[in-house]
């Protein structure tokens, strides 16, 4: 379990200190891009963890070192691209 922690491990950081610049009011001194950025690295970070933690609970391993290409090396990169896609796009 702490190997897949690891992996998160940049991602839960970033979305930590996004949510703590958001709850603060230093995120309203922000110029409306940079706001912008931080929301959306937010978004797509919270998708990701989101899709990561989705395909280890209800997805069989995937091993993708295999040179045969199975369907659930398909599934997971479409969890992967279809969390990500909807985070991004607003949460």
């Amino acid at each position: 379990m702490l190997t897949y922690m690891k992996r998160l491990a940049v991602d839960f950081v970033i979305v930590i200190l996004l949510i703590v610049l958001f709850l603060s009011k230093e995120y309203l001194l922000l110029p409306p891009a940079l706001q912008t950025v931080a929301l959306k690295s937010l978004l797509v970070s919270a998708g990701f963890m989101m899709a990561h933690i989705t395909g280890k609970l209800a997805f069989p391993k995937v091993i993708w070192r295999e040179t045969n290409f199975q369907p659930v090396h398909c599934l997971r990169i479409a969890l992967y691209v279809i969390f990500i896609y909807a985070y991004s796009i607003g949460g």
